[in-house]
């Protein structure tokens, strides 16, 4: 999933990556590439995280998920 982060006048686009290492964890890369003069060339974000709750199914779109 690419996305974009505006931050007046710095532009920032790219991809991000992740990775299930269990059901419940994911560790994500996020590089984003500067597209104006003012916006720095390369930034990196590695996120890691831990999904709460009940259900095993946490991966998956909720209007997939019933209730």
């Amino acid at each position: 999933a690419a996305f974009v982060l505006l931050v007046w006048p710095e532009a920032l686009i790219g991809p991000s990556f992740q990775w299930r290492p269990t059901p419940r964890t994911h560790l994500d890369l996020v590089p984003l590439f500067g597209t104006t003069h003012d916006s720095p060339h390369v930034e990196v974000f590695i996120v890691f995280g831990f999904d709460f709750g009940p259900n095993g199914n946490h991966h998956s779109p909720v209007s997939t998920q019933s209730n």
